[in-house]
């Protein structure tokens, strides 16, 4: 249970930090409140799953881990961010996503 609570900080904290910086800056605002209102209605639910528990132990294992792993898939196709500057428009995003980079530091 502490391992899964780990992992789920970790992923919780990863969203937001990766959200500000792949975000372009017009829908910076507004991308991160849909991610943070996406995380609290998970965290509303996630008790739900705990008395799930009672029909199949297996089951909440199993609901952490699908979660988990598509978290992991997920930011796996992202692309890196590091030593970029922030998009500033969705062009500088669709550029981002396809591989072409044209706002690298200096």
């Amino acid at each position: 249970a502490l391992a899964c609570r780990m992992i789920a900080d970790l992923y919780f904290s990863t969203v937001y930090l990766y959200t500000s910086e792949f975000l372009p800056t017009v829908v910076r605002a507004s991308g991160l409140a849909l991610c943070s209102s996406t995380a609290r209605i998970g965290s509303i639910l996630a008790p739900f799953i705990v008395l799930v528990n009672k029909i199949s132990p297996n089951i909440t294992f199993s609901a952490i881990m699908f979660l988990s792993c598509f978290c992991w898939m997920t930011f796996r196709i992202m692309p890196e961010t590091h030593g970029r500057l922030l998009p500033e428009g969705v062009p500088d995003v669709a550029r981002l996503i396809v591989g072409v980079v044209v706002w690298d530091r200096v």
